[in-house]
């Protein structure tokens, strides 16, 4: 859950908690992977802009086995 995350963050000192509505972990499609490609290629969280998460908003899907 985000609160736990949020929690788990205080630890860290290179941190950006970003949370995608109705999404899980990797949520957010081309949002999400672009804010982790920036991370990669800065190695830092300094100058990411994660506004693009407040607009992504869908369902949940699920795989069935």
């Amino acid at each position: 859950p985000p609160e736990l995350a949020e929690e788990a963050s205080r630890f860290m000192t290179n941190r950006l908690h970003v949370i995608v509505r109705r999404s899980g972990h990797g949520g957010g499609g081309e949002c999400t992977d672009n804010l982790i490609r920036d991370f990669i290629d800065r190695a830092s969280v300094q100058g990411l802009d994660p506004s693009c998460a407040a607009t992504v908003y869908g369902p949940i899907s699920f795989l069935k086995p």
